[in-house]
């Protein structure tokens, strides 16, 4: 067995030292072979772990109400419907803007630790000044977001477009203004 096994060895150094570029390349492509398979077995691991959390009992969703991420009762200003009508006013004037119908309503679900004031408006301008008048909105007023737009043209030709906007502006429960 002893002179089968130098044989062996003699002729592996043989042909190593003839087939130089085709050794080295071999012997990358096994080490790139184990790197993969450490790495696929790795991330199978990681992917039972994360589908076991999604379905063990102790994943519970949270409430949009009762979630850690809603502001606190003294971060939000007192209700105060006059005068964010005369915001809208006052930033649709700047910018020569006409608000041709505005509708307000107050949403008190009790559920929710604030005051939800939908405002729903329509306004014919260019998209360029209905954004800045979003911004100039979201400036003057922090507690005020965007929840929806929608833009329409009568003709391709026409350059105002005609668009509603959705708009919710949070407030502290308690007394209304």
């Amino acid at each position: 067995m002893l002179p089968q096994f130098s044989f062996a060895v003699f002729s592996l150094c043989q042909t190593t030292r003839k087939h130089l570029a085709w050794s080295v390349f071999g012997g990358v492509m096994v080490v790139i072979a184990v790197m993969l398979s450490v790495s696929y077995a790795q991330q199978k691991q990681a992917l039972a772990n994360l589908s076991m959390e999604l379905t063990s009992p102790t994943a519970t969703s949270v409430p949009i109400a009762s979630s850690a991420y809603q502001p606190t009762q003294s971060a939000l200003p007192a209700f105060n419907s006059a005068q964010l009508a005369k915001t809208l006013g006052d930033q649709a004037s700047k910018l020569k803007l006409d608000l041709s119908e505005v509708n307000y309503t107050l949403d008190e679900t009790s559920g929710l630790p604030y005051l939800r004031y939908r405002v729903t408006l329509t306004l014919d301008a260019s998209y360029p000044n209905i954004r800045r008048y979003v911004a100039a909105l979201q400036v003057a007023v922090p507690n005020l977001s965007l929840d929806g737009i929608h833009c329409n043209r009568e003709d391709i030709g026409d350059k105002p477009l005609s668009c509603d906007l959705t708009l919710s502006a949070v407030y502290q429960r308690g007394a209304h203004g």
